[in-house]
């Protein structure tokens, strides 16, 4: 059940125990079915008090064969109150993205309190990924033409950024700003990312408020490592897994890159144990040759390490090549709301129903019992509105710039989706018309995202979700409410049959 004026939602498990699920809080709690009939009534019965001092029977029955006495049900409206008074019914403060409006002002502070300055230092790449995201596999980026991003347009365009940052009182903060790089192979352009450093260093701006990283394919950190390491970089490297899971990560020539990986990771680890320790991860994709148990288990057991694997990209895939896609991706794209029907013994074992990080997303987002950041323990309901979908605001976490000068949001979206220029001799962006671009994408699919239930937790991005028209626009996140009970069922389902995975994923969630 879902009352229409509050934010509640009642479910009920394959094993057949009730719970209710309060999005305000949030929070799950399990239910007897006295407090379930409460709940039922509720809407029925104009005057509870009344009813209840007044009509109500000595002995009311609340079930087939199950009867109770009016003291018990006082004993549970009394509880029901108590969690009406303390806001457990209550609006989760959830706004409409069809009503949802920024201005310019949004988007300028946005950019100020960005958490991270973005360059895409070179086009250019020692590998052919089979995979890649500016591969044959995919369209809406621009052309690979081996080139590199003038020094000047990337000094100026961080000066705009760091004068915008320091326009704040940012600085007088912790709170980090993340100059990263990306390619092609960032490695590639080495002396680029060297200029960008030294002018970070030259602004003289507080250690604490900045560090650098880099998203690498590995082959060339033999011949720059003491750079990166003289700087403090984080270095996140790509690599599927052993050497059976690389087989999409080659050269152009065919051979294989995993040995050479190998042979300079396992460098890095034997002559810079600490640096390896503290400042080295790995990022994977899941593709048809690999899998995300597989995965973990040999970054675990090799390098004592947890890696971030995710899914090859369904985004902008290359119409001609959507056969090829399906070949290297394995399997279809999942909903989230096609769930297996039981988790019966004989079903999917244990290792694969956890597989996806999907329950730990249940947890962390419907239990009110995980914090990612110290102050979420002080402010546990936070009376402020919370916008539908996945999508950041505008330059929110970053602000990307490609070698062509195209100012983005972020690196995952399309290059056509561009919010500015810059060049050797200017930096343009219309604040104004970058919050008139998100306002149009707010309301083109905020029929979509009001309708859905699981909106409030959507991880998906407004940007992934456009088609030339609006019977175009699909979401695989979509849920109705009847999925939306489902999702939860199966996932409590999961948890009664297997509860030390609650352990086991709170353990290993972090405090920020």
């Amino acid at each position: 059940m879902k009352d229409s004026q509050t934010q509640f939602l009642y479910t009920r498990s394959q094993n057949g125990f009730d719970y209710l699920y309060s999005s305000r809080m949030p929070q799950i709690i399990l239910i007897n079915p006295i407090f379930k009939y409460i709940l039922d009534k509720i809407s029925e019965i104009e005057s509870w008090d009344e009813w209840i001092n007044q009509s109500c029977p000595e002995e009311v029955e609340i079930e087939p064969q199950m009867k109770i006495s009016k003291d018990r049900l006082e004993y549970y409206y009394r509880y029901y109150l108590f969690l009406k008074e303390n806001e457990y019914f209550e609006n989760a403060g959830k706004s409409k993205l069809s009503d949802y409006r920024i201005d310019q002002e949004v988007v300028e502070t946005n950019l100020a309190e960005t958490e991270q300055i973005s360059f895409e230092v070179t086009d250019k790449c020692n590998l052919k990924c089979r995979y890649c995201g500016y591969g044959e596999l995919y369209c809406g980026y621009d052309k690979r033409k081996g080139k590199n991003l003038s020094p000047q347009t990337a000094l100026n365009f961080l000066d705009y950024c760091l004068e915008k940052i320091s326009s704040t009182n940012r600085y007088q903060t912790n709170k980090k700003c993340a100059i990263s790089f990306y390619g092609g192979e960032p490695l590639l352009n080495v002396g680029l990312i060297k200029k960008i450093v030294e002018r970070v260093k030259q602004k003289k701006i507080p250690r604490e408020n900045y560090f650098f990283n880099m998203t690498t394919n590995g082959t060339l950190l033999d011949q720059h490592i003491d750079f990166l390491m003289e700087n403090d970089f984080m270095i996140g490297i790509s690599l599927d897994g052993n050497e059976r899971h690389n087989t999409y990560r080659i050269f152009p020539d065919g051979r294989q890159s995993y040995q050479k990986v190998l042979e300079n990771i396992k460098k890095i680890e034997i002559e810079s144990p600490d640096y390896f320790d503290n400042r080295v991860h790995f990022l994977s994709v899941l593709h048809k040759k690999n899998n995300k148990e597989e995965v973990s288990d040999f970054f675990k057991k090799r390098f004592n390490k947890e890696v971030f694997a995710s899914n090859i990209s369904d985004f902008n895939i290359n119409p001609l090549k959507k056969n090829e896609f399906a070949e290297i991706n394995g399997s279809s794209i999942q909903k989230n709301s096609d769930l297996p029907q039981d988790i019966s013994p004989e079903s999917k074992p244990l290792p694969d129903m956890a597989d996806s990080g999907k329950l730990k997303r249940f947890i962390s987002k419907n239990t009110g019992f995980v914090f990612h950041k110290y102050d979420q323990i002080l402010n546990r309901y936070p009376n402020k509105i919370v916008v539908l979908t996945g999508t950041c605001g505008p330059f929110q976490k970053r602000i990307f710039l490609t070698v062509n000068g195209k100012i983005l949001p972020c690196e995952k979206v399309g290059q056509d989706q561009y919010l500015g220029m810059a060049s050797d001799g200017r930096i343009d962006i219309d604040f104004n018309k970058v919050a008139e671009h998100y306002n149009f994408l707010y309301k083109k699919l905020g029929n979509l995202c009001d309708t859905c239930y699981n909106s409030k937790y959507c991880m998906k991005c407004l940007f992934f979700l456009l088609g030339e028209n609006d019977k175009d626009i699909k979401c695989n996140e979509y849920m109705s409410e009847a999925e939306y009970r489902n999702y939860f069922s199966y996932n409590i389902s999961i948890l009664e049959r297997f509860p030390q995975l609650y352990a086991k994923i709170l353990r290993h969630t972090r405090i920020h």
